[in-house]
């Protein structure tokens, strides 16, 4: 049932068209009126001038609205088809490399995993060395080894 079964029946024809545009902009509220247009000059009499006039009307706004959304929506998917139906080699490289460097980080871990004890015993090594050789003083006092 209509929210506005208790108005007058011009109000209930307005209602869809002013809930539509404030809810989902003007696109569907010129579907709907369109809509209503069409369905209202269904019910006239054929050779009431009124009749064309609502019918072309109508037709007019569902047809704005079909030719909007086309050239919004539609046309640059189908530039971005046509660009990708050209790119396709490059865009299969791309995918191929990908695939590759998936692997190769599959191969890493899996290495990684294998010689874990290996590569801590290097990380303790080198971080030995590195404070071995930041302990000896100040960073800014030259080596004896350097000339002054």
């Amino acid at each position: 049932m209509l929210p506005c079964y208790d108005q007058p029946v011009k109000e209930c024809f307005i209602w869809p068209v002013a809930i539509n545009t404030q809810r989902c902009g003007l696109g569907l509220a010129f579907l709907v009126l369109g809509a209503i247009l069409l369905l209202a000059s269904a019910f006239l009499d054929r050779s009431n001038p009124l009749l064309w006039v609502l019918a072309t009307t109508g037709f007019l706004l569902v047809v704005t609205v079909v030719a909007l959304f086309y050239f919004q929506a539609i046309r640059p998917i189908q530039n971005a088809q046509t660009t990708v139906s050209a790119n396709a080699e490059a865009i299969d490289a791309v995918q191929r490399a990908a695939m590759q460097m998936t692997e190769l980080s599959y191969l890493l871990q899996a290495t990684a995993f294998k010689h874990a004890e290996t590569i801590r015993q290097i990380i303790e090594v080198a971080t030995q060395r590195v404070s071995a050789n930041t302990s000896r003083g100040p960073a800014n006092e030259p080596c004896a080894a350097t000339p002054a």
